[in-house]
This record gives C-alpha cells, structure tokens and sequence, in this order.
C-alpha cells in the first residue's frame, strides 16, 4: 500500500468518527475508536457551509482518480475485512462502481 492509501485510511477514520455519535467523552472516544466502529453505510454528499461548494465522501476516499465521478456517487459502504483491514465500495444506485482494500499500517 502507497503513502496515498496509508494518508486516505487515516482520513477516512477521522471523517467517519467525527460523523458518529458515541456517549463517550471526546478523549475516550479517540483512544477507543476501531475498524469495527467505522463498518456502515454512508451517504456520499456532504454539507458544507458554501452553498456553490460540493463535498463528497468518496472525494475524501479516492482523491487521485480522476475518472471517477463523485457525482454518480450514491453511497459508501465500509466493511471489516479482518483485523487491520477494511473494503470500501462506492453505490451508485444498486451497483458498486468502486472497490478498494484498505490496510491499517500497509504501504
């Protein structure tokens, strides 16, 4: 695994965890956060303060393809592979248009 897939798995915990909601205190949270907490189903469109501006998920996933078209993009489903694995597909409707295998520590 590359820098770049090492950078988007952190990422993808960060945005996840900051989307869930835990009775937790912020710091227990943080210290007790694991693959299986970030396993769902999530919607690909964003809020964002500007109005002219479009956040995607899967843009946060898959920041370096180019051919893929965020837009189309209906939802993100993670699953845990195994213990320091994760598999994240993009939905379009009832089809899965991206795959992609993430690995906690991998290169």
């Amino acid at each position: 695994m590359n820098i770049y897939s090492k950078i988007t798995l952190i990422t993808i915990t960060a945005v996840l965890a900051g989307c869930m909601y835990i009775d937790r205190t912020t710091s227990e949270f943080q210290n007790n956060i694991t693959l299986d907490d970030l396993q769902g189903m999530y919607n690909n469109y964003g809020e964002s303060n500007k109005k002219s501006v479009e956040n995607y998920l899967s843009d946060i996933i898959w920041p370096e393809d180019d051919a893929l078209n965020h837009g189309t993009i209906d939802t993100i489903e993670i699953v845990k592979y195994d213990s320091k694995t994760l598999i994240v597909k993009a939905w379009s409707g009832q089809t899965v248009i991206k795959t992609s295998e993430f690995v906690e520590g991998g290169l």
